[in-house]
């Protein structure tokens, strides 16, 4: 029997999960042996995705639509990621979406999103599906970077927790550097505490202890000379 369901909260979220699995035993598996890489525009699915419709997900799946198929415009994850549907979302994670599939070549991936909207429960949610934590766009960023420049604390602890790399140079500069020209003191001392370069120097020979005092930031200068840095 099917069944439609319209969630609102974090607990019926979970709930629409355990009914659409238990409806549908043979869903995980259906998805499990299915992955496409498909031309043109967005599929059926992700088209229910960007508008949150799991009824017409679930309909999809019990027809054998591959939930992972990706287009140019990205993948069912992606597209109830970008469009902020995160009931739809964390029902595909549960069902076998793969985080990294259909992004295009130097594009954010959806844990770059999410990290950088402050999302931390989804961007667990995509590292527990295999998300690549170090996933770098075409500029460089990552999805800690991302995280660390909007000031997205609990975000950035649990990406650093999952391992992701605290020495990435996003355009030229490390990330302690960019935090250091946020005066970001709280941000800077975690990333020191995970192995940040604290003596990093861009091409143009700046560091994030000649960014301190060339913008008189005292008390980050204090805390980097107190960590190790020298001019």
């Amino acid at each position: 029997m099917k069944k439609i369901i319209k969630v609102s909260s974090g607990l019926m979220v979970m709930l629409a999960v355990l009914v659409a699995c238990s409806s549908a035993p043979n869903r995980m598996s259906q998805v499990n042996r299915q992955h496409a890489v498909v031309g043109g525009g967005p599929t059926a699915m992700m088209r229910a995705a960007a508008r949150g419709d799991l009824e017409t997900i679930h309909n999809l799946i019990d027809a054998g639509h591959p939930i992972n198929a990706a287009t140019s415009e990205g993948s069912a994850l992606s597209r109830a990621i970008d469009n902020r549907q995160m009931n739809v979302a964390m029902y595909l994670l549960s069902i076998g979406a793969k985080p990294d599939t259909g992004i295009p070549e130097g594009e954010a991936s959806p844990l770059m999103k999410m990290a950088r909207d402050g999302e931390t429960h989804m961007v667990r949610l995509l590292l527990a599906a295999g998300a690549d934590v170090d996933y770098a766009d075409r500029n460089g960023d990552t999805a800690l970077a991302q995280a660390a420049r909007q000031g997205n604390l609990t975000t950035v602890k649990a990406l650093l927790a999952a391992g992701a790399d605290v020495n990435v140079s996003p355009s030229g500069h490390s990330l302690l550097m960019h935090i250091v020209s946020n005066n970001d003191l709280l941000l800077a001392q975690v990333l020191i505490a995970a192995g940040a370069d604290i003596n990093f120097r861009s091409d143009d020979g700046k560091s994030a202890l000649s960014l301190a005092r060339e913008k008189g930031y005292g008390n980050m200068e204090m805390l980097l000379v107190q960590s190790g840095a020298r001019l």
